[in-house]
């Protein structure tokens, strides 16, 4: 979740590429890394310490990189290489570990490749601590022991996962706060003007429902009649709502994550809560209406 990362161009064994054509993500790891991060090894093994610099060369790839270079086949025990060259250092692919997101959660993964750090050293690398402790506790153990093995080892950047999440969502969370502030001021509106239309027809039409009163028309009957009119207007609303948001979801999409941007179970919530305010904002005036005298109604003017 830095915000940056590092790919490679690669060669697959037994085919032909033009260069840029096959590209993966590249992580170096050492220790109980996927462990430590929640990530499910889903076929063959793990990284493990007999991979050093004398065995041979492996890599752990994830499901979208054996999905898009291997369809339709078993990835583990086959082979790839860096870049285009005619003899490549060819790596065997010994496991495959589920999808995730490394640089933010609203881009879908990408091929990635995770080697043994004996086997590619880095210059310098992240230290990933897992634990059910505080994490002012967990700090200050990483930094006494660290201190311990070298006291002039500058330690930087120490800070929880859940944070360095939150700041990647900063951004959409603004915009989601805002957006949901004008929704609401949306629907606020959108019941005072269906209250306040049929409290004006209700005013219109009072010696009509006068008469029908005086006829004998129940005063649920009445209820029913000016609700329904409501309703009917309010269903059409939510019909062209959604079909509205059927074609402008799109321009969302990118801000969203683990939910879709047409997703049926948001619009089917939206649309409950667009028509139960409706159904409030019409019951009033219909409970109004139902309680006119039909002797005042009939000398209205």
């Amino acid at each position: 979740m830095s915000g940056s990362g590092e790919s490679s161009d690669m060669t697959l064994e037994g085919r032909l590429a033009r260069p840029g054509e096959f590209i993966t993500d590249t992580q170096v790891i050492a220790g109980e890394y996927f462990g430590a991060m929640g990530i499910r090894l889903l076929r063959g093994r793990d990284l493990q310490p007999q991979d050093t610099a004398r065995s041979a060369r492996v890599a752990v790839v994830n499901e979208t990189f054996s999905r898009r270079f291997f369809p339709g086949e078993e990835v583990v025990g086959k082979r790839f290489g860096y870049g285009t060259d005619e003899t490549p250092e060819w790596v065997r692919i010994v496991g495959v570990v589920a999808d995730v997101r490394q640089i933010e959660l609203a881009r879908a993964a990408e091929p990635e490749a995770y080697f043994p750090a004996a086997q590619v050293p880095e210059p310098g690398m992240t230290l990933i601590v897992r634990s059910d402790l505080p994490f002012a506790s967990v700090a200050s153990s990483i930094r006494a022991e660290i201190a311990s093995l070298d006291p002039q080892q500058p330690l930087t950047g120490l800070q929880a996962l859940s944070e360095r999440l939150s700041a990647t969502l900063d951004q959409r969370r603004l915009s989601m706060l805002l957006l949901a502030i004008f929704s609401v001021g949306a629907l606020v509106l959108a019941v005072l003007g269906i209250y306040s239309t049929l409290a004006y027809s209700v005013a219109q039409r009072t010696r009509e429902i006068g008469v029908r009163m005086a006829l004998g028309a129940p005063a649920g009957g009445v209820v029913r009649l000016v609700v329904g009119q409501g309703m009917r207007l309010a269903l059409l609303g939510a019909a062209l709502g959604i079909a509205g948001a059927l074609l402008l979801g799109r321009v969302i999409g990118g801000m969203l994550f683990g939910v879709g941007a047409q997703d049926p179970g948001t619009f089917a919530a939206v649309v409950a809560v667009l028509l139960g305010a409706a159904l409030v904002a019409c019951w009033v005036p219909a409970r109004r209406a139902s309680r006119v005298d039909p002797l005042i109604a009939l000398r209205a003017e």
